[in-house]
């Protein structure tokens, strides 16, 4: 029997479709932050950093109209959001 709640092989999460239109709306609304998060992002990316590597990958490939996996897409915009958005962080008790 199939799981409904598992996404097909050909489907991606629906939630990005949303984190599309809402990066490419805080890049348009936040040049100055976003050209700075490239810089920021490729520097540290080469230093080794994994994370800073795999953003700025994904960076790459929106910015080349590469095709960009959904995981990939919703945590570049998880971590914009926690860096320039305050009070989106969760809150520990």
């Amino acid at each position: 029997m199939k799981d409904e709640s598992e996404l097909l092989p050909t489907e991606h999460h629906m939630a990005a479709d949303h984190a599309m239109t809402w990066f490419k709306e805080w890049q348009l609304q936040n040049l100055q932050k976003y050209g700075m998060l490239r810089e920021a992002v490729a520097s540290t990316a080469m230093s080794g950093n994994r994370l800073a590597q795999v953003l700025h990958g994904t960076l790459e490939r929106l910015v080349t109209g590469q095709p960009v996996s959904d995981r990939y897409l919703l945590g570049l915009c998880w971590y914009i959001k926690e860096i320039y958005l305050p009070g989106t962080k969760e809150k520990s008790n």
